[in-house]
């Protein structure tokens, strides 16, 4: 009877040893597709003269107003 509940307590630790490592390999993969997930923000151009009063756009050029080249707002 004896053999019988070591057998049972190390057959629970020997599962429970192995059940431990599916959650460390799963965190590992779940931390990487986290880091995976960053976005590039885009750049945003005013008109140093600011003519428009904060109107900003999403690509280089001249102002249309006075012509001046637009700059990556800060």
């Amino acid at each position: 009877m004896k053999r019988l509940i070591y057998f049972a307590a190390i057959a629970v630790l020997a599962l429970g040893a192995c059940k431990g490592n599916e959650n460390k390999e799963n965190a590992a993969q779940e931390v990487t597709t986290v880091g995976d997930s960053t976005e590039v923000k885009a750049a945003a151009y005013v008109c140093p003269m600011d003519c428009e009063s904060g109107v900003v756009y999403d690509k280089a050029g001249k102002c249309p107003v006075c012509g001046m080249d637009l700059e990556i707002q800060s």
